[in-house]
């Protein structure tokens, strides 16, 4: 293994791997339940004691927010960031729940890597399998939905290649499915989101930040 260039920062390095044990690979996917089930209660602490404002969330928004987290809206998946220290302990760094990307690495390159390249050893990896009977269950909830969108910026290669990869899980799952640019999505004259084909958009993931959204000309609709 070469000396690390401290003028360059590899994005994907062939000839390393990290190797956990069992016990530390359950250490790993308890906190990750964990955490999760933590910041559930964080976003039920801000709802219930009004702390929008001290989010950046703006007040026009505010029954939106509380309408869908009593609907129990579903979510399909976040990715936390985390550290181990030398016992072996996670930190949380950031929970992206609402673009995260690197998808395509954490789930088919890095198995494809590990078969080519380490095809003895196995990995704790079910992404792809997780993702379809996420949207499998997203299908029996949603039944009356016709056509499930995606978008996305299509000017940024890496959100287009995790979208239709998402897209690509999502038709696994039996959906009908269409991917759109953000910016071809408008609104009709019933204020109802449409593609750029005129279809009605009734379900959408979005690799794009809700702030953003918000900002847009059609941010009030």
């Amino acid at each position: 293994m070469q000396a690390p260039d401290p003028n360059r920062f590899p994005y994907w390095v062939e000839d390393a791997a990290y190797a956990f044990s069992e016990d530390e690979i359950e250490t790993v996917w308890a906190a990750t339940r964990e955490l999760h089930a933590r910041c559930l209660e964080a976003v039920d602490y801000v709802i219930r004691a009004r702390l929008f404002s001290r989010m950046g969330i703006p007040t026009a928004f505010e029954p939106l927010i509380r309408a869908s987290w009593e609907r129990r809206d579903p979510s399909v998946y976040g990715r936390f960031d985390l550290t181990l220290d030398e016992q072996g302990v996670p930190k949380m760094y950031e929970y992206n729940a609402d673009t995260p990307t690197s998808l395509i690495e954490s789930s088919i390159a890095q198995w494809f890597w590990k078969t080519d390249v380490q095809p003895d050893h196995d990995q704790f990896n079910s992404i792809h399998e997780a993702l379809v009977e996420r949207w499998q269950i997203l299908r029996e909830h949603y039944k009356d939905v016709r056509t499930l969108h995606f978008a996305c910026v299509f000017d940024s290669l890496e959100d287009v290649a995790n979208v239709e990869y998402m897209m690509d899980t999502a038709v696994q799952a039996g959906w009908d499915a269409k991917i759109i640019a953000i910016s071809r999505i408008g609104v009709d004259r019933s204020d109802r989101f449409v593609d750029e084909e005129g279809e009605p958009v009734e379900l959408m993931f979005k690799l794009y930040p809700w702030e953003w959204m918000l900002k847009e000309r059609f941010g009030q609709n």
